[in-house]
């Protein structure tokens, strides 16, 4: 793991008697992905971070997730959130994934569609399949 995706030890540290919270998570996760850029092919250190987030504190990881894969003023930092995301299975972050990505299918932002889109044909299941047939994009 890069020595950026140690951002914040303590989500890391599982020996810390208090879980991580949101606003923790979101930093870490923030910092990571400024730092190390997300490449097509590789893990990124962020999905590590997320498992981890999950693992410690699954409320506070979900709703650190919704807000970034949400933040419209970051275009960049939401399109890599979604390819972490889809990155992972599915249904790890409790039946929020596929509406998070699908969301994010409604983006303005061709970098946070490409994403999305992405992460729908990872998953590949008939809910995935659903999202991406009745994705419409209009033709500029």
């Amino acid at each position: 793991m890069a020595e950026t995706a140690m951002a914040n030890p303590k989500l890391l540290d599982r020996s810390t008697a208090k879980p991580a919270t949101r606003e923790s998570i979101e930093r870490s996760l923030a910092f990571v992905l400024a730092e190390v850029p997300v490449e097509s092919g590789a893990t990124h250190p962020a999905e590590e971070l997320i498992r981890r987030a999950l693992e410690d504190s699954r409320e506070a990881a979900i709703e650190a997730l919704r807000r970034l894969a949400g933040g419209v003023e970051r275009p960049a930092l939401r399109a890599d959130v979604i390819t972490c995301i889809g990155r992972l299975p599915m249904d790890a972050l409790a039946g929020e994934s596929l509406a998070l990505v699908a969301e994010a299918l409604r983006s303005d932002n061709v970098e946070v569609r490409d994403a999305a889109v992405r992460a729908l044909e990872i998953w590949n299941t008939p809910d995935a399949k659903r999202a991406l047939r009745e994705h419409h994009e209009e033709e500029p």
